[in-house]
């Protein structure tokens, strides 16, 4: 539900093996794939710091619908805490799909975090929602970019 081609392991394994080291973690409920968490290691003092991956601009916990519940999310960023702890990573740096490219919206995601936390970090990112834009703007555009909008929206 917020995953984007960006978190694949086509897109991903774009870069060469050796640019990072590739921590991207599966997590599977019943012997689905429920989420994962696209993912490398960053070594800093000597120490390790498991960090969203750096392949991609964003990525966090991507999360399957099943899981958009908040004790299913609580579970998940439990599994994760227990298995990071248990690889001796001392710092978790996590960058989440922005709630444009998101459906629905990751609150809950965000919630939980919070909850558990985890400190917010934000970066200057902005957009036009043009949905909510007033038709009559949209008609000055030129007509690549009123395509554009439509496949957009």
């Amino acid at each position: 539900m917020n995953g984007t081609f960006l978190q694949t392991r086509r897109f991903l394994s774009y870069h060469p093996e050796e640019r990072f080291e590739d921590c991207s973690l599966l997590f599977e409920e019943k012997g689905n794939l429920v989420a994962v968490c696209p993912a490398c290691v960053l070594k800093e003092e000597g120490k390790k710091i498991f960090y969203s991956h750096l392949g991609s601009s964003y990525g966090g916990l991507i999360i399957s619908p099943s899981l958009n519940r908040l004790e299913k999310v609580m579970e998940l960023i439990n599994l994760l805490e227990a298995y990071l702890k248990e690889q001796g990573f001392c710092k978790c740096i996590l960058k989440p799909t922005m709630n444009l490219l998101s459906n629905p919206r990751q609150d809950l995601i965000e919630f939980c975090l919070s909850f558990r936390n985890y400190k917010e970090y934000k970066e200057l990112n902005l957009y036009l929602d043009y949905e909510f834009y007033p038709e009559d703007v949209v008609n000055a555009f030129s007509k690549l970019k009123k395509r554009l909008v439509k496949k957009m929206c």
